[in-house]
């Protein structure tokens, strides 16, 4: 059972058992019960589609190639947000 099964399955009203005692009874962390995930940044997700465009143009570019030309067009951005911005995308360089 995964995660999201063991957290669909808690009462967050219910009296007898506690939220404490439901996470450990289903083996999770009360602090995945609590998260609530951040909304992406509409400056993130137009760094994110540019990225995605040089990728696809070219799927043999790194995240240093593709940083690089980023900076040519004038955007100020480094190489390991350009990393990070992939993996969300699931381009997932092969390379730094």
């Amino acid at each position: 059972m995964n995660r999201k099964q063991r957290l669909s399955m808690m009462e967050p009203m219910a009296k007898p058992p506690s939220i404490r005692r439901q996470c450990e009874i289903l083996a999770t962390n009360r602090s995945s019960y609590y998260y609530k995930p951040e909304p992406i940044k509409l400056e993130d997700l137009k760094l994110m589609r540019k990225i995605d465009e040089l990728y696809t143009e070219q799927p043999s570019r790194g995240s240093r190639s593709i940083a690089r030309q980023l900076r040519r067009k004038g955007i100020k951005v480094n190489r390991k947000r350009v990393h990070r911005r992939s993996v969300k995308l699931g381009d997932g360089f092969r390379y730094g």
